[in-house]
């Protein structure tokens, strides 16, 4: 049994070549069906070589950095530098003298160490991760610039880089994005206005010789099976 669909698409292309046999002009009877191909391009779809434009477009060879770029790096370097040396005098490596050392970098014309730190993505453990580094780089969280701690390496960083919106199968997880005001725990409302009917699945283990001290080997959100299933419940914890 043909479709009514079918019988319509034979209907056409039986007028169309009736038409085209009897005479008439191509796309006069039936204008709307006229090719809406380009006649130079022979080969269809495929990529074929062209000549270029006369204007060429105006883009600058990435060979060095751009004026504006060079132009900011030097103000930042006025920020940077006294977080740089803080940081390392604070570290004691001992046996070198920070000051000289730097100061001498500056004074012969050889560029400045510059520290770039890039955030990975991924998902909601990612965010913590990355933001909970951020966290302990900065000089202004709480215990970050005790003795053995790496706060003050933010403040003497020059590039920070990381992703605004994380790998799009994993939505709706999105990036933090104010690290000002992170803190390094999150409850179970806050991780529901993130995921919305989650599951904290955790297993617990030992993860030093004492064994009273539990480690959590295993810490996830999902909502997949949920959303499969349709069998949404109260979110429970098992810490």
């Amino acid at each position: 049994m043909i479709s009514c669909g079918r019988l319509i698409q034979l209907a056409i292309l039986l007028a169309l070549s009736t038409a085209t046999h009897c005479g008439f002009p191509e796309g006069g009877l039936f204008p709307i069906l006229e090719p809406r191909a380009t006649p130079d391009a022979p080969d269809g779809y495929t990529p074929a070589r062209v000549p270029c434009p006369k204007t060429r477009p105006a883009i600058r060879q990435a060979k060095t950095l751009s004026t504006e770029e060079t132009s900011w790096l030097e103000l930042r370097d006025n920020s940077t530098f006294p977080a740089l040396e803080e940081f390392l005098t604070r570290a004691n490596l001992g046996g070198i003298d920070i000051e000289t050392y730097l100061n001498g970098i500056v004074t012969n014309g050889t560029r400045l160490p510059r520290i770039g730190i890039a955030i990975s993505g991924g998902g909601y453990r990612a965010m913590i991760n990355g933001a909970g580094a951020i966290a302990a780089f900065d000089n202004r969280t709480t215990g970050s610039t005790s003795k053995g701690q790496l706060g003050g390496i933010l403040q003497a960083t020059t590039y920070l880089s990381g992703p605004l919106i994380v790998y799009l199968p994993n939505a709706p997880y999105s990036y933090e994005s104010n690290f000002t005001t992170f803190d390094l725990e999150y409850s179970d409302s806050e991780r529901n206005q993130i995921l919305r009917n989650g599951y904290n699945v955790a297993t617990m283990g030992n993860g030093t010789v004492d064994s009273e001290w539990p480690a959590c080997t295993v810490s996830r959100d999902t909502v997949g099976t949920a959303r499969r299933t349709r069998q949404f419940q109260t979110p429970t914890s098992q810490n």
